[in-house]
């Protein structure tokens, strides 16, 4: 007992040492410090093997050429095309573009998104404060995702997850604080206008804030006042000016009213057999993460020679139906592979495609209609299963783990470690933050909605098990981390 209370007596001598958290000079000057140290990192550690643009800093890959390329059309054309994408990321380019070169551009890109991440982290903890009122959870949830690698691995890449999550970060500190200043309704909707250009899934957190909306008028037990429904109104504002334009411009070009996105594929993935080979991989749970090592889909077609790592991909025996077997699929992998061949004509890839669509969207038919279980509920658990449980370090270093050194692989361990405490306290944490959410406390609601729709919607719903769609939602994972922490310890020193 007189350990546990030296132990307790450090710890409150730490924190009364520590600077207050309205000090947010110090507070955002030590973000931006230990962001920029990693970020630095990043762009000069050896062996990054793949960029769009490799003449700068920035990573480009995957994704970053359909958010770039229709703005560079734009400017020499006069066309934003393709629209595949809204444009959330393009906007910002777009303004740069016009006072800097395309290198200058890209590489302010990441700086921008790198300053963003830094006063998140800040504006984070402030979230943590707000909701708990303690300033315990202050100092927990900012050294927390402070060190956080997951969503920093994203500040120097060309891609939206950066962007996406401070503009979520803002939105929720706006909307939790609206009551203290005009105007914060109104920033609150447009930065989470702006997570939704940027990431279209986003949208129904439009809802989501709605129901906090909803609480709360309830809760005050005056029925919904002209004023509750005029702070909605204004909320709303930004999306609906925004969006509206989006929409307009779409009707003038395409005749039909689309609010977000025309498809949720690539332009022309329609086309190739890749759509139908996704739809079959989604039907039993397979992963879709081409480049993954081991992944189901790199069964059909074998991961780039730059992928270091190579793991037999293997397919569950359980997938096969009346409709087709293990033999099947080999000659679809065959048809792929002649695809993929230059040397043959058109119309022999044209033959080959169909054929291949036709037959893959066939057997996903028939999994769906003799094994219905392993479509609508197994496959959604297997697809979580892949998007939650892993070390929680993909890319920290660019490294396969066997050429990690001794110090480096001490590095990844204790990662892995923070992502999977993380990851359990989270839902932990979102579990009590949803009782005591619908018994008595609004903010409580609002993060346990966020953090439950942010993680589940791409595994559960959209079947994706891509691990940067887990980003969005990390950082509402600390804040849930840091309750959990906060009441186990304020437990024990009642019990002491």
């Amino acid at each position: 007992m007189n350990g546990m209370k030296g132990i307790n007596h450090k710890i409150q001598q730490l924190i009364k040492k520590l600077p207050l958290p309205s000090n947010w000079k110090f507070w955002l000057a030590l973000a931006l410090l230990v962001k920029t140290i990693f970020f630095i990192f990043k762009i000069l550690e050896p062996g990054e093997s793949y960029n769009y643009y490799p003449q700068v800093f920035a990573l480009g890959g995957g994704d970053s050429n359909s958010y770039i390329q229709p703005i560079e059309n734009l400017l020499t054309n006069g066309s934003y095309y393709d629209d595949y994408r809204m444009p959330g990321y393009g906007w910002l380019y777009f303004v740069l573009r016009l006072m800097l070169p395309m290198t200058g551009a890209l590489n302010m890109m990441v700086i921008i998104q790198l300053i963003l991440s830094a006063i998140s982290v800040y504006v984070l903890a402030l979230i943590a404060r707000k909701i708990f009122q303690r300033d315990s959870c202050f100092y927990v949830c900012f050294f927390l995702y402070l060190i956080s690698t997951f969503v920093s691995l994203y500040d120097y890449q060309l891609l939206t997850e950066s962007f996406c999550t401070s503009a979520l970060i803002f939105s929720t500190y706006f909307l939790l604080t609206a009551n203290e200043a005009k105007g914060k309704l109104l920033l609150s909707g447009l930065f989470l206008t702006w997570s939704i250009f940027l990431r279209p899934v986003m949208a129904p957190i439009l809802l989501i804030f709605g129901i906090y909306f909803f609480f709360k008028i309830e809760r005050k037990k005056t029925g919904p006042s002209s004023s509750q429904w005029s702070k909605l109104f204004v909320f709303m504002i930004p999306f609906i000016l925004i969006d509206g334009s989006w929409v307009l411009r779409n009707y003038c070009k395409y005749k039909e009213v689309i609010p977000l996105t025309r498809s949720v594929f690539y332009p022309g993935f329609e086309k190739t057999y890749m759509s139908s080979m996704n739809h079959f991989m989604n039907s039993f749970g397979g992963s879709v993460v081409h480049w993954e090592p081991g992944s189901e889909i790199s069964f059909f077609e074998p991961t780039s020679d730059y992928i270091k790592k190579k793991v037999e991909a293997k397919l569950p025996d359980e997938i096969y139906t009346s409709k087709f077997n293990f033999d099947s699929l080999l000659v679809i992998k065959k048809k792929i592979a002649e695809i993929k061949n230059d040397t043959i004509s058109e119309e022999r890839k044209a033959q080959l495609t169909n054929s291949v669509k036709a037959q893959l969207e066939e057997y996903t038919l028939s999994i769906k209609n003799e094994k219905p279980f392993l479509y609508y509920v197994t496959s959604r658990f297997k697809t979580m299963k892949r998007f939650f449980i892993h070390p929680g370090t993909y890319n920290l270093f660019n490294k396969v783990s066997f050429e990690l050194s001794g110090f480096e692989l001490i590095i990844k361990i204790v990662y892995s470690l923070v992502y999977i405490c993380t990851l359990l306290f989270g839902f932990t944490g979102i579990i009590c933050l949803v009782i005591t959410g619908f018994k008595k406390n609004d903010n409580h609601l609002l993060i346990a909605l966020l953090s439950l729709y942010l993680a589940f919607i791409h595994p559960f719903v959209l079947k994706l098990d891509e691990f940067r769609y887990f980003v969005s939602a990390y950082p509402f994972f600390i804040i849930a981390s840091t309750y959990v922490l906060i009441s186990v310890y304020e437990k024990n020193l009642k019990s002491k």
